[in-house]
């Protein structure tokens, strides 16, 4: 039975009693006097020891990344049947790659040059700049010259280990008592 026709019917029998006109919902009990329950107090010691012994097990926990398949090479790239045949170039193909070939050293060789100079252009400019502020200012020709280990730190590290020379006998290394 649908809510309107059960609407219809109270109103014209005239006793809504037994029907419900409006919706409601359960009265919510709230009383901002009371108090919350509070949580229970954990003893900050004991998280702490659990804390601590957690991390224990993750530093004895070895991690090691998965291995990169892409990294190792298949062993049956190697094999002497995959291996291709050298192309087999008539002359005239061969004289044509030697002049390519040459060609490209000789741009290569013109461009090293090139950079050659400029950098003897620079150093001449340079050279010539610090002589003008020697003239001009001691001082300033000193800060100038200068190096700024901040700006390009440097650190040079030598061999730790050298083969032994031949025939090289090392000392005794015996103090005397006195």
């Amino acid at each position: 039975m649908s809510i309107k026709r059960v609407i219809n019917t109270a109103v014209t029998k005239k006793t809504v009693n037994n029907v419900r006109l409006f919706m409601t919902t359960t009265k919510l009990n709230h009383s901002p006097n009371l108090k919350k329950k509070q949580a229970p107090q954990l003893d900050q010691k004991k998280l702490q020891r659990q804390k601590e012994l957690e991390e224990a097990k993750l530093r004895k926990q070895i991690i090691t990344p998965p291995i990169d398949p892409d990294s190792v090479p298949h062993p049956f790239w190697f094999n002497a049947d995959r291996q291709r045949q050298s192309a087999i170039l008539s002359e005239k193909e061969q004289e044509e790659r030697d002049l390519i070939l040459k060609d490209w050293s000789r741009l290569q060789m013109n461009n090293h040059m090139a950079c050659l100079q400029s950098i003897k252009i620079k150093v001449k400019c340079r050279t010539n700049a610090l002589q003008e502020l020697k003239k001009e200012s001691e001082f300033l020709y000193n800060q100038a010259i200068l190096v700024d280990r901040q700006m390009f730190p440097l650190t040079l590290i030598g061999p730790v280990e050298t083969p032994p020379l031949d025939g090289y006998e090392a000392p005794d290394f015996v103090t005397e008592k006195k």
